[in-house]
């Protein structure tokens, strides 16, 4: 079988290539095969440079509402079936044959569960692939 991945962050020292990364090793793990597609590579031109990334991903007065808070600060608000609905609705709709919307939370810098979290959540791509791929 082979993977079509839609990557799409700014900075190559973030938890999200960290994700790529692992998703990546368990399609070669179990003999499968991947195309890329790495928008910041393929010269994307977005609203943020990875100089800015870097620079906001470490102000600390007003961390923005993201997959970086705790999964349970995001149903709180409402904000997870929000991206949920934006995700699978609005940007894949009826285009692909499987889709699933898995969060890896707690992974801003300021949260004290960021570093507990971090091989949990590696894991957590890894085995999305591995079951991907059964």
């Amino acid at each position: 079988m082979k993977a079509f991945i839609v990557y799409c962050h700014p900075s190559e020292e973030s938890f999200t290539s960290h994700v790529r990364d692992s998703f990546i090793k368990e399609i070669i793990d179990s003999g499968n095969e991947y195309v890329i597609s790495d928008l910041y590579k393929m010269d994307f031109k977005s609203d943020m440079t990875e100089q800015e990334y870097l620079r906001d991903a470490n102000y600390r007065t007003a961390p923005a509402v993201t997959a970086g808070n705790p999964i349970e600060r995001l149903e709180e608000f409402g904000l997870l079936d929000s991206m949920k609905k934006v995700m699978l609705g609005d940007r894949l709709f009826n285009r692909v044959k499987q889709a699933d919307f898995i969060v890896f939370d707690s992974t801003s810098r300021e949260n004290p569960l960021r570093e507990k979290n971090w091989d949990a959540n590696l894991k957590k791509a890894y085995e999305i692939g591995k079951d991907l791929f059964a």
